[in-house]
């Protein structure tokens, strides 16, 4: 019998998904401060930011982030 659980042994699914998202919602923000720190920052690549910045925010349920 192996010495290793897994989550779902445990009953953390839940844990599970959540480190889950917070690693996908991570990768996504370290991403988008990437793409601002760039030199050829325009107008466009700055409403795309907003737009990404937006997604960010519906994901994590913070409406009165502005």
């Amino acid at each position: 019998m192996p010495f290793f659980l897994q989550l779902e042994d445990c009953a953390l699914e839940g844990l599970q998904n959540y480190v889950m998202n917070y690693r996908t919602y991570s990768e996504q923000f370290s991403a988008l401060i990437r793409e601002l720190m760039l030199d050829e920052l325009d107008v466009e690549h700055v409403h795309q930011a907003v737009d990404q910045l937006e997604h960010l925010k519906e994901k994590t349920g913070k409406s009165h982030i502005k």
